[in-house]
């Protein structure tokens, strides 16, 4: 029997294949003089949706560009470089000072998700029929592999030397991250939909309704079954891993064994990732209300409504709250308070979360194009 036949019976196929073309151009790319700020969709591998810094109290469109493709995702950010993922099966990278298009990798299925980005390359899974995960180096501009898969709606998570791709047939796997081999895996009993979040060596995973604490080895730490179904991500706030319902709960479980330390219930229907910063948990409902409550008792201190729809996550930068409403307005809130401090219309719906550097907000519009406020 062929040493690769179990992976092939996993639904993960072990076929390695090209399967990409193009690539950018990256002038004097390093991964000493290009530091990740924005390493994926939710800013870093704990789903946080925070960067320290600062941005303007009335920020401008500094930049605007069509990227030419519907439904585009929000921004990696990797020094002066962006990258955005496309339906089109194709990573595109822009100057993030100017906007100007620095090339596009064909990945050969669409993204529903930004890359990851770590230790100088990048790590992209897109979704279809043919799903596909593969890893980018930047510096060389080189793809280094791309491989079938098992469907996911996930971005990988990366450590070290090892990426972590969790798919809707309730897969785990470790990849290496230098040649896509796997390393260990483990099943789970449901589909995997949300996105993982991971510290150190631990990953905490939601699928079905049963949240899993997974270690290094791919070992289950511990499970708990949770009252209702898991949103869009699960994040990391000191001690607890935090998992947003779709019908508007928000539970706080114990980072180490499980155990529920506190739940919100906003009484409204709801599933977007949260936002963390410091004491401070942020999530904002489709309706239009955002809320903010303690991280360690899980008291609301302000609610706000900005009386429009939202289907974006929002973010944190140093202390202030960046929402983007469907309609296109992007609001700056301040984080004590829920007061508006900045409102920027840019007329484009927008679906994606918002990314920053600390000082840029990054923003993807559902018609293609990305705009740069600063």
């Amino acid at each position: 029997m062929n040493r690769y036949s179990k992976y092939l019976r996993s639904g993960f196929p072990f076929l390695l294949l090209a399967g990409c073309g193009g690539g950018f151009a990256l002038r004097q790319f390093s991964p000493e003089s290009a530091a990740i700020v924005w390493s994926g969709p939710r800013g870093n591998a704990q789903n946080t949706g925070y960067v320290a810094g600062q941005i303007s109290r009335a920020p401008e469109i500094v930049w605007s560009r069509r990227i030419g493709a519907l439904d585009i995702t929000s921004a990696a950010i990797c020094g002066k470089f962006l990258f955005i993922g496309t339906p089109t099966k194709r990573i595109v990278a822009l100057d993030a000072e100017t906007g100007d298009n620095l090339g596009d990798l064909w990945v050969d299925v669409p993204m529903m998700q930004p890359p990851a980005i770590c230790d100088g390359k990048l790590f992209f899974m897109g979704f279809g029929g043919y799903n596909r995960v593969g890893s980018y180096n930047l510096e060389r501009n080189k793809t280094l592999w791309s491989r079938f898969s098992g469907d996911a709606e996930t971005v990988p998570l990366v450590r070290d030397s090892i990426a972590i791709v969790a798919t809707l047939k309730g897969g785990i796997y470790a990849l290496s991250a230098n040649d896509g081999e796997i390393v260990r895996q483990v099943r789970l009993d449901d589909a995997i939909h949300a996105l993982p979040a991971m510290r150190n060596d631990t990953i905490w995973v939601a699928a079905g309704k049963k949240i899993y604490c997974i270690g290094a080895s791919c070992e289950i730490i511990w499970r708990r079954k949770i009252d209702h179904s898991p949103g869009d991500a699960l994040t990391i706030a000191e001690n607890s891993v935090l998992m947003p319902t779709t019908d508007g709960i928000l539970y706080a479980l114990d980072c180490a064994t499980g155990e529920e330390r506190w739940r919100y219930d906003g009484k409204l229907r709801g599933g977007l990732p949260v936002a963390v910063a410091g004491e401070n948990i942020v999530f904002a409902m489709p309706s239009g209300t955002v809320f903010c409550i303690g991280a360690w008792d899980g008291e609301i201190r302000w609610q706000r409504e900005i009386m429009s729809p939202v289907a974006a996550a929002p973010i944190i930068v140093g202390s202030a709250i960046i929402i983007c409403t469907y309609a296109g307005k992007v609001l700056q809130l301040d984080i004590r308070d829920g007061s508006i401090i900045s409102e920027t219309n840019l007329g484009k719906p927008i679906r994606s979360s918002p990314s920053s550097d600390g000082e840029k907000i990054l923003i993807s519009a559902q018609n293609g194009m990305v705009f740069c406020l600063h």
